[in-house]
């Protein structure tokens, strides 16, 4: 998602949040393990990719949206933040 955004890749971005969206846990954060098909096979969540898709949501908003105050990537970049927080 970090080099997606940075390289402006639009598609892609949406692409990798879609399926990470497919895979977060109850608490909103994406669960660290997955099959080569793409089941979750490790629950829970790894810190670092946490903060790396964070960063990418916070880069989308700025590189797509122009740093929009109501951008949907800053809003989803604000509540994996706060579950990140929790």
């Amino acid at each position: 998602m970090l080099i997606s955004a940075s390289l402006g890749d639009k598609t892609l971005f949406d692409d990798l949040w879609s399926f990470t969206q497919s895979v977060l846990d109850n608490k909103g954060l994406p669960n660290w393990n997955l099959s080569s098909a793409g089941d979750i096979s490790g629950i829970g969540s790894a810190s670092d990719a946490d903060f790396d898709i964070a960063l990418g949501l916070v880069m989308a908003a700025d590189k797509f949206d122009s740093g929009n105050p109501g951008s949907p990537y800053l809003g989803a970049a604000m509540g994996l933040i706060n579950s990140i927080l929790m």
